[in-house]
Order: structure tokens, then sequence, then C-alpha cells
């Protein structure tokens, strides 16, 4: 079990009350926990196993993730019925994927066949993204759209099949380094709320580290990695 799943349920989710009630009650947290084991299993060579445990999740939550497929951390999977994602699929840090969810192949090709989301993207109700392209992170895919083609960073796409309609931040502009960027204030105004986070100066990072139950030794490991993902940003923007 990743404990950053268990905080992306309990902040991202309004319904769940808690960490406790995710953990207990979540079925669409159990059906990742039942990846994650069905992953080790098979990145063990116990593939037998591990598609055992792959039809389990499959028909008691109604989530079919093939045991092969690469998921990072901090994982919103909402109440998980329906979602699909395939083999050779990548689904990178604090992504959030709906119910109905379809991350598929186009049938046309074998091999790396799936699609790339990168961090923070958001996938929503009944979407669909079909054969091995990137989605840029923190973009949104809204309800019900069908993605053929790549996607940008921090782009919304919707429609059939799905183009970009508009980007997160306003005030975007191009930058020749990662093709987005936002107003200097907003982004400003990002990094500090980011810096205060793991300084702990912020409020709501004692709410996070009560959900984890940390030591004061835990708390500042987990200070000094936020510190080092928000480095690997910088050079984004």
């Amino acid at each position: 079990m990743d404990s950053f799943d268990v905080v992306a349920y309990a902040l991202r989710s309004p319904s769940t009350g808690g960490a406790l009630n995710v953990v207990m009650f979540q079925p669409g947290f159990a059906a990742l926990v039942c990846y994650r084991l069905a992953h080790r299993l098979h990145n063990l060579n116990r593939t037998g196993l591990a598609k055992f445990l792959q039809s389990i999740m499959s028909s008691k939550f109604q989530v079919d993730i093939h045991p092969g497929a690469t998921i990072g951390g901090g994982i919103y999977l909402s109440a998980g019925a329906g979602v699909v994602i395939g083999e050779t699929a990548v689904v990178e840090d604090n992504c959030s994927i709906l119910q109905g969810v379809t991350l598929g192949g186009t049938g046309k090709n074998r091999g790396d066949r799936h699609p790339k989301l990168g961090r923070g993207v958001i996938v929503q109700d009944s979407a669909t993204v079909l054969g091995n392209i990137r989605i840029g992170d923190g973009a949104v895919i809204t309800a019900k759209s069908i993605v053929l083609k790549e996607v940008p960073d921090f782009a919304r796409v919707s429609g059939i099949p799905a183009k970009v309609r508009s980007y997160r931040f306003n005030n975007v502009i191009t930058n020749s380094t990662s093709g987005i960027s936002t107003s200097s204030s907003m982004w400003d105004k990002t990094v500090e709320d980011a810096i205060q986070l793991w300084e702990g100066t912020n409020d709501d990072w004692f709410e996070v580290a009560g959900l984890l139950d940390l030591s004061p030794v835990e708390e500042e490991t987990l200070k000094v990695d936020l510190k080092q993902a928000f480095e690997k940003w910088s050079d984004r923007f």
C-alpha cells in the first residue's frame, strides 16, 4: 500500500471523511492495493498469481488493471468501477482517474501500445485514451472524450476526437523549453505555497502529516523528498 494514495483520496474526495474511511471503505483504493500487489508479483515473474489477483480485482471491484502497467504514487482512482488500464500503460505520480476510464490500445499495434500519463493528469468520467501517446503533465481530459493524439502539458481537452480547448492557467504564453508557461504572478504564488508546504510553515502541512501519522524523523524525510520533487519541476518553466 502506498501511503500517498491514502493522502490523495483523503484530500481530493469530499465524500471520504478521512484516511481511515479511505482504507476501510473505498473500493477504488482497495482495487489500487490489489493492483500494487499483483504488479510486484508480475515483476517477480509470478505472472500466474498476478493474473489471478487481476481477475479477482475485476470481478470484485469492476476494475481491470493489468499487473504489467506502471502506476506511480498519490493516485486517486475514484469509485474505480469500469476502469481499464492496459499492460504497457504508464501513470505517473498524483494522477486522478475517475470511473469508466479506459487507457487502452488501438488494436493495431503490439509491444508498447498503451498511453503514458504525466504527473498530475486528471482523466474524468468515461474518458478513453487510446494508443502509445503521451498525456502531458497537469493535463485534464474531460468526461466522455476520446483521445487519440498527444496532449500538451496543462491542456484541457474534450470531444470526439479530443482537441485542446484551453489551458489550466490564465495568460498562458509559449515557452521554448516546455511549450507552456504561466503568468509570473500566478507561478510565483504557486512556488511560494509549495515552499511553505515543505518547510512546514503552511497549515496544510500539518493536516497531511496527521493523515500519515508520521514520526518527526519521517516528516523531515518527506519534506526533503517534496523539496526534491519541486526542484525537478522548476526547470519546466
